[in-house]
């Protein structure tokens, strides 16, 4: 299964002007968070989607410091699987899971901490797929995610 939300032409763009895909990344995980709280999921999901797929880049292309890079994934991601649980789309969601385990798996940990840090993030979206595939069970524990406005907080 491949999902895109950013087009080809956009993406590439995206790739070669890291401070432009902070912004959009930003900009879109605002919208979709304002349309999220507003119940509009299915407006939301767009926004939700291009804002991760954008964190994904500013993952890769290293426009931020990797803890940070990989806060915004983390942010972007839960917009994104709290919308797509909204919607019922719970393949996807556990496609979305999945795939960013896979990628924070090959991030490289250059110290004792990034690898505990990212290791940490994987056992956290390890229980929340656990979580998705089992709702009932009892050997979920509840996780915190950061809100929008202790997100915000944290990136200025």
């Amino acid at each position: 299964m491949k999902i895109n939300f950013l087009c080809t032409q956009h993406r590439n763009w995206l790739s070669r002007q890291p401070d432009e895909a902070l912004k959009c990344c930003a900009r879109y995980s605002e919208t979709g968070w304002q349309l999220h709280q507003q119940q509009r999921w299915k407006d939301a999901l767009p926004y939700m989607g291009c804002a991760y797929e954008t964190a994904t880049i500013i993952l890769s292309t290293e426009a931020l410091a990797p803890n940070d890079a990989r806060e915004w994934l983390m942010h972007t991601l839960s917009g994104l699987t709290q919308t797509l649980i909204k919607l019922n789309h719970l393949e996807v969601c556990e496609y979305i899971y999945e795939g960013t385990m896979d990628l924070l798996r090959k991030e490289p940990a250059y110290s004792p901490t990034t690898k505990f840090n990212i290791t940490q993030q994987i056992n956290q979206l390890t229980r929340e797929l656990r979580q998705l595939r089992y709702p009932d069970s009892e050997i979920n524990t509840p996780t915190q995610r950061l809100t929008q406005s202790q997100w915000s907080t944290n990136i200025h």
